[in-house]
């Protein structure tokens, strides 16, 4: 079984720093991260592309579509 883990974003790239962290460090790290940005305007993308993470960026859907697309690329790669 493969673990995919989701984050979806707005503008919150120190917090979404940490919660990298934390995914990492779990005793079973998922085999796949991707972010979906919801139209961050903040060092959000930088901060993805230093860290190496795969991220999708749309416009700001809200929470609902963020996690929309964040589930549909998950079963993507399925």
């Amino acid at each position: 079984m493969r673990v995919l883990a989701a984050i979806v974003t707005y503008n919150r790239s120190r917090l979404l720093s940490r919660c990298i962290n934390h995914i990492h460090s779990q005793t079973r790290p998922p085999d796949a991260l991707v972010v979906i940005n919801n139209g961050s305007s903040d060092d959000t993308l930088a901060m993805l592309a230093e860290r190496h993470v795969d991220v999708i960026t749309q416009a700001n859907l809200g929470s609902a579509g963020g996690w929309h697309r964040a589930i549909s690329h998950c079963l993507e790669k399925e």
